[in-house]
């Protein structure tokens, strides 16, 4: 029997009985998705009636997978990184190119696949609608992976599914066991399978806040047991009123000195769902205690692998490279380098098994080095960062820690590095969601979201709780607004000297309809709501204009204008030509104004430097491969009554590649990669959302995208997904920013919710606060002399 535990609060199901008439004294053994919830079950199973073991559903399956089957077929269990360099082998065989890009969407289609059926039907019908190349490989793998009687993962649920409903179980084997299924925020097809066969012969229990599963919907996990060995039993408590949340802002950066204020508190909750060394940097406190994994050889394994990729260049041999590799070995050794050492000894074990796999791997190159770093990095040794002091004034936790706390005085400290809590969800096209919906459960954020709420709910019932909250992340995070909307929100205030702002003028704000947005608009409003509004809404910042010279944005102006002109209308660079059209369009922007020969010259030096370079790298791309060229490509379009606007400086196309290219005058706007991968500038990824709305681009295909700094072009900055466009780029084009994406369709899928949350909140302000997100945003804004800066706003 299978049993769902409605519940209004944990507690509800640490005190249920599991007692029952085949078990009357029953050992509970309840199986979560991470040590770390199995650790939280161990400190909070409260029940002193019955025993209780937890374990992750890793070493459950593992157990029962010993338990049940024949050793011989246990050999062929195959975990990640054994799975990484088989398949590797049968891509590097079967496929097209040597493309490790290419490896990694196969790779991933593939598990996602097998997450749902081993049947080859389901999946020619699903890869109908992917690239026949990629469709192609993926059977063939599957196909493989079958014929040698492979066990991943997936594998492994459904040959235990099958195990327990054939009925020969072995005569030792126990039934009617309790187990429990706790803290899945998801479960795929074949694991919600497994426990139906479970069901079959053990008493199978899954708690779950009853909110969450009334408010479920059909293509959710939760909603996919079968009905006839189904019992749904409400053992909720009594539900109470949210009580109301003590909260406290403070400026950015202010974190630290906002906690120093809050004496005798016992725990700090940091906002994010995993720790991370940079937070705990942040609670500046003597004798705070904490638990984060860390890869202490990371640094090792990334030098090493550098030197792999040179070493291999474009292609070695095998005992080559595992010579080189001997070597390093006793330099290491040597100099009492241990972790270096180790990380050579995990890449030789690597080389040995991708060379066993076929005899094409005694040749290697830049894909057969990417597989094994793959397999290297998931073989190193995983730690835990933590104290082992026992005096501690402070105790740090995660948002994914919080069930361990009860009646204890915490704070919850939130601000706008913290990593957002909600999930993202199943990214299929509408033709593969619409099949994969009918036969298995499809990923949800929002289910994670609802539950996430449910618990944090409980945590704030039963603790007392102070937020330390950043100014403008209420406005901003529209998943933290949706968290707190359920809590009455009671102001107090912190005592930190350097907080202490002006007083602000305060200002009437107009309504405002969100009826068009750009780039730009949208950056602004995500830098200071006010600025913004004072920008956009009501216009009083005022445009300044000079007589006697030409303001900056101005020069940027004229020199687009020249590359678009100059390209257009020549095949090749002249220097008569561009001198002559940087004049004409100089003289047509002066006129009105009083400019001096000398400052005439000043316009005409930088608008020649700052374009002749930018030419002449373009007619080469154009000539040497073959680029079609196009300026200003507008992406004009109007989409649920909200009407996108903007421009594309210079779009790139041939047969092969795609690139965007953004033209700026310096590289003030992009100094790091950081900014932009951590969405503090918005307009690459507002673009590329809309050409991909466009279907201009691909996602999937080779794509680069970037700024080309005028003033010195080498400080250009590209992002690509295409690792061998890395070197196009730094050698033929001579860019010394290049940056290497495996990840792009999950970062875009990231700033599509980043930009929903921003347009929703946008289009609901009716305050637009002086909330800037970081100081620079201030310097040459107009009112910053009367403005609070978001220093005591009521946010």
């Amino acid at each position: 029997m299978l049993t769902l535990l409605q519940i209004s609060k944990l507690q509800d199901f640490y005190g249920y009985n599991f007692e029952n008439e085949y078990a009357p004294s029953p050992e509970v053994l309840v199986v979560t998705p991470n040590p770390t919830i199995a650790d939280q079950i161990r400190n909070s199973f409260k029940n002193a009636q019955q025993k209780t073991e937890s374990v992750t559903i890793s070493k459950f399956i593992k157990d029962e997978l010993v338990s049940l089957l024949d050793e011989s077929l246990l050999e062929n269990f195959r975990g990640k990184s054994e799975l990484n360099l088989l398949l590797g082998a049968i891509w590097k065989k079967v496929g097209e190119m040597n493309d490790y890009i290419g490896f990694k969407k196969a790779f991933n289609l593939l598990t996602e696949l097998r997450s749902y059926s081993m049947n080859p039907q389901v999946f020619e019908t699903v890869l109908e609608h992917y690239d026949p190349e990629l469709a192609r490989i993926v059977q063939v793998m599957h196909q493989i992976l079958e014929d040698m009687e492979i066990i991943d993962e997936h594998k492994s649920y459904f040959l235990l599914s099958e195990r327990f409903r054939a009925g020969d179980l072995p005569p030792e084997k126990k039934t009617e066991r309790s187990i429990v299924f706790h803290g899945f925020d998801f479960m795929t097809a074949s694991q919600v399978d497994l426990l139906k066969s479970l069901a079959l012969r053990d008493n199978i229990f899954i708690p779950v806040y009853k909110s969450v599963y009334e408010n479920s919907l059909g293509t959710d996990w939760i909603k996919w047991f079968d009905e006839y060995n189904l019992k749904i039993e409400d053992i909720s408590s009594e539900s109470t009123d949210s009580p109301t949340l003590r909260y406290s802002n403070f400026a950015k950066g202010y974190f630290s000195k906002s906690l120093l204020s809050q004496k005798g508190t016992q725990y700090c909750v940091l906002g994010t769902k995993n720790l991370e060394t940079e937070f705990i940097q942040e609670v500046s406190l003597g004798n705070a205690s904490f638990k984060l994994p860390v890869d202490i050889f990371i640094e090792e394994n990334t030098l090493l692998f550098e030197e792999i990729q040179n070493f291999v260049s474009h292609e070695c041999g095998v005992e080559d490279l595992k010579g080189f590799l001997q070597k390093e070995m006793e330099t290491a050794i040597g100099r009492c380098e241990y972790r270096r050492l180790k990380c050579i000894m995990i890449y030789l074990t690597s080389i040995n098994t991708w060379e066993s796999l076929s005899d094409e791997n005694n040749v290697l190159g830049p894909f057969d080095v990417e597989i094994l770093r793959e397999s290297s990095l998931l073989d190193s040794p995983r730690i835990n960062l933590t104290t082992f002091s026992d005096k501690h004034d402070l105790k740090v936790y995660s948002l994914a820690m919080i069930d361990e706390i009860k009646d204890e005085k915490v704070v919850l400290g939130i601000h706008s590095k913290h990593r957002p809590y909600k999930g993202i969800d199943a990214n299929y096209s509408e033709g593969v969601e619409r099949y994969l919906a009918s036969i298995g459960p499809i990923r949800r954020a929002g289910y994670e979201m609802d539950s996430f709420k449910e618990r944090f709910k409980e945590f704030i019932q039963d603790n007392e709780v102070t937020l330390l909250i950043e100014n403008g992340v209420l406005d901003h995070d529209i998943n933290w607004s949706e968290v707190f909307e359920q809590f009455l929100l009671e102001p107090t205030e912190v005592d930190v000297e350097q907080l202490v702002g002006k007083n602000s003028i305060l200002f009437d704000k107009q309504k405002f309809s969100l009826d068009s947005l750009s780039a730009s608009r949208l950056q602004r409003y995500f830098e200071c709501p006010q600025k913004f509004y004072f920008q956009y809404v009501d216009k009083i910042l005022p445009k300044i204009e000079f007589e006697d010279e030409l303001l900056p944005m101005e020069l940027g102006n004229i020199e687009h204008k020249v590359i678009e002109l100059y390209f257009q209308n020549n095949s090749e660079y002249s220097e008569d030509k561009h001198d002559e059209l940087i004049q004409r369009l100089i003289e047509e922007s002066l006129r009105g104004k009083n400019i001096s020969k000398e400052l005439f010259q000043e316009y005409f030096i930088e608008v020649k430097s700052f374009t002749q370079v930018t030419i002449n790298k373009l007619f080469a791309l154009k000539n040497s491969h073959g680029f079609e060229i196009s300026f200003e490509l507008p992406f004009d379009y109007l989409d649920s009554s909200l009407q996108y606007r903007g421009s594309i400086d210079c779009f790139l196309k041939n047969s092969e590649m795609t690139i965007l290219l953004d033209f700026k005058r310096s590289s003030s706007v992009f100094q790091s990669f950081v900014s932009i991968l951590e969405f503090e500038q918005l307009q690459l990824w507002f673009y590329l959302k809309r050409l991909e709305a466009l279907d201009k681009v691909d996602l999937e295909s080779p794509l680069s995208f970037g700024y080309v700094n005028l003033s010195e072009f080498e400080s250009s900055m590209i992002f690509t997904n295409d690792k061998d466009l890395v070197d196009f780029f730094k050698k033929d084009l001579e860019i010394g920013k290049v940056k290497f994406m495996d990840n792009l369709l999950d970062k875009v899928s990231e700033y599509k919710g980043i930009e929903q949350d921003l347009i929703q909140k946008m289009s609901q302000d009716t305050k637009f606060a002086p909330l800037p997100r970081r100081p620079q945003v201030c310097d040459y804004c107009e009112i910053r002399n009367i403005c609070s800066r978001g220093t005591h706003v009521d946010a």
